[in-house]
């Protein structure tokens, strides 16, 4: 008897019976007798709420219907940040990508250390994708350290933090929105100047 891995070549055999390799795993020849469809899955199998953990990133996908093999590859270049973002320190960009066939939505939850930003508050989840990035953001943790978010594809991902905005005595600014400053106040559609 042989052992043949997940990556072997294999030829040969009668029948309709299906090997699923789920890991690395080895199998001997006389295992393979009347096997002739070999699906090599990954670590992204076939079901509905998949969940995937590699390294201090979770992605979860509402249904995989062919599975695949998801990578997680982190850096500290990528594109910049939107205005008034900025990233952590040390920078990280995430890029997540997968071979297997889903279902989207998918929800993407990354762990982060809080030393990286000034205002764990002020953090969101956001994805480079149609040449800008967008917020993804529907859950953070302050407590736990994990934001999380949701999409339909995978692209360049990246933790942002909202840069403060400061005001200092005597500007003013045009607030065209709901605003509700430091003291509780609520200012709508109008200018506020500090005094």
């Amino acid at each position: 008897d042989a052992n043949f891995a997940a990556t072997d070549t294999i030829s040969g055999g009668t029948g309709t019976d299906k090997l699923v390799f789920l890991d690395a795993s080895t199998i001997t020849s006389a295992e393979l007798v009347n096997k002739t469809d070999i699906e090599v899955i990954g670590n992204t199998q076939p079901g509905t709420n998949v969940k995937v953990a590699i390294g201090g990133t979770e992605i979860t996908f509402a249904e995989v219907f062919a599975g695949g093999e998801t990578t997680v590859a982190t850096s500290s270049t990528g594109t910049a940040p939107p205005s008034g973002f900025k990233l952590g320190n040390p920078p990280t960009y995430y890029d997540i990508s997968t071979t297997a066939g889903f279902t989207p939505p998918v929800e993407i939850c990354i762990n982060y250390n809080e030393t990286q930003f000034n205002q764990e508050k002020n953090l969101k989840l956001q994805q480079f994708k149609g040449g800008q990035w967008v917020n993804i953001t529907i859950s953070l943790d302050v407590i736990n350290n994990v934001v999380c978010g949701k999409t339909d594809t995978f692209s360049e991902f990246a933790i942002f933090e909202i840069i403060p905005f400061v005001l200092f005595a005597g500007e003013e600014i045009l607030i065209e929105k709901n605003v509700q400053i430091l003291n509780g106040d609520l200012i709508s559609n109008g200018r506020l100047k500090i005094g």
